[in-house]
């Protein structure tokens, strides 16, 4: 029987910085964990429409995002670490969320941020449709429980991985 696997959950709006604190944490971790995103699946999508959704003239679908927690679920099966990467903007995807990771030693990371910081990122990306971080900071810390909150405005990636990893510690 495969060992429980360890996941590690970031939950944050867009361009909250959610990426880069998975990259740093997977440097600093004691084990080894993929880094999984819903960005994982949107990138084998057509560039024309991956190109169309950064632009909000196209939206992923459930149908995605199901497909999305069925890797998790199935990876965390085999037993791999996980970091997932992901902002939780509805009670299906929280649900959906926590059916992969049940049975597995899961820490939930709340990314707080504020809104005017979002959007200069949002401007400097490029690649987000500006406004989507604003819209998603009134729903996003709805469904989830956490064991950890940081506020990316004033700590860096680096940082935030370390009290994650610190946090796992303990």
């Amino acid at each position: 029987m495969t060992a429980a696997a360890r996941i590690v959950v970031l939950n944050g709006t867009s361009s909250s910085g959610k990426t880069s604190i998975a990259r740093a944490f997977q440097e600093l971790a004691p084990r080894r964990f993929l880094n999984l995103s819903i960005d994982t699946i949107l990138d084998t999508l057509p560039p024309g429409t991956l190109a169309r959704m950064q632009r909000g003239e196209e939206r992923a679908g459930p149908e995605l995002v199901r497909a999305f927690y069925a890797c998790v679920k199935e990876l965390a099966a085999l037993g791999f670490d996980l970091i997932i990467d992901h902002a939780v903007t509805s009670q299906a995807e929280a649900d959906l969320l926590h059916d992969a990771v049940r049975g597995h030693d899961t820490f939930v990371v709340g990314l707080d941020c504020p809104a005017e910081v979002l959007e200069e990122r949002e401007r400097r990306r490029g690649d987000r449709k500006l406004g989507m971080a604003r819209a998603q900071c009134e729903r996003i810390h709805r469904w989830l429980s956490y064991d950890l909150r940081v506020d990316t405005s004033v700590v860096d990636p680096g940082e935030a991985a370390r009290r994650i990893v610190v946090a796992l510690a303990s």
